[in-house]
């Protein structure tokens, strides 16, 4: 049976550059077609039938989701975190740490930042309403609305997971440390419906594609892991 840091060390590394280039671009259009299918024809009625089944309050994960806004930083700036590890990266090639280990942090970091800044302009462009919007008026335009809509895609799911991606593709055997946190937050954003499934969907597939596209530039192969080959 496949094992976690197996699945998870399969999506990063194949023998051969091409079987791996079309296995991340197959689950990138897996990912694409069904944030597709979700958009269209699942998200409004799963937001009913949440609303209807789901407790509307739920304050434990309310309050856990502002927990970790908290310790994340997110009353500075949503990229605190990012560029204190970019900042990180700077010192190190300053003091000339290995070039290595500095594209190991770079690699977290732009990650990160990317995801996270690129979900914040699409948001802009698509103004998608909130499900709580829609749940209050039926009428209200899914895409495109006057109201500064800012649902599609999730900038929290695409936080969360363009920080954990990188860790779990550095650490595949400790997957099972590093995932609950953007999973929780996948799920909360989806029960409280402060987001569609598929705007959650969208953004783990956006964290995914930056993953794999800054990881070929600043790790082209395993021996560019050799400064934390020992943790794995």
């Amino acid at each position: 049976m496949l094992t976690g840091s197996q699945f998870f060390g399969s999506l990063f590394y194949c023998k051969g550059n091409l079987r791996l280039m079309k296995k991340n671009i197959l689950l990138l259009i897996f990912l694409s077609l069904l944030t597709l299918v979700t958009v269209l024809y699942i998200d409004r009625p799963f937001a009913v039938w949440i609303n209807n089944n789901v407790s509307k309050d739920l304050p434990v994960m309310r309050n856990a989701i502002n927990f970790l806004e908290i310790i994340f930083g997110f009353e500075i700036s949503k990229f605190l975190l990012g560029f204190i590890l970019l900042a990180a990266a700077l010192i190190m090639w300053l003091i000339k740490k290995s070039k290595q280990q500095t594209n190991i942090i770079l690699f977290i970091a732009v990650s990160h930042i990317t995801s996270r800044l690129v979900a914040g302009v699409l948001k802009n462009f698509f103004d998608r309403s909130r499900p709580f919007e829609f749940l209050d008026n039926r009428a209200i335009d899914d895409f495109f609305v006057n109201t500064g809509g800012s649902s599609f895609p999730s900038g929290h799911v695409a936080y969360f997971f363009g920080l954990f991606l990188p860790l779990i593709f550095l650490f595949p055997k400790y997957w099972y440390f590093f995932l609950p946190i953007p999973v929780f937050v996948f799920i909360q954003r989806i029960v409280t419906n402060d987001h569609y499934l598929g705007d959650a969907l969208f953004s783990v597939g956006l964290s995914y594609l930056f993953t794999i596209c800054f990881k070929s530039i600043f790790i082209k192969n395993t021996n560019d892991l050799s400064g934390i080959n020992k943790f794995n």
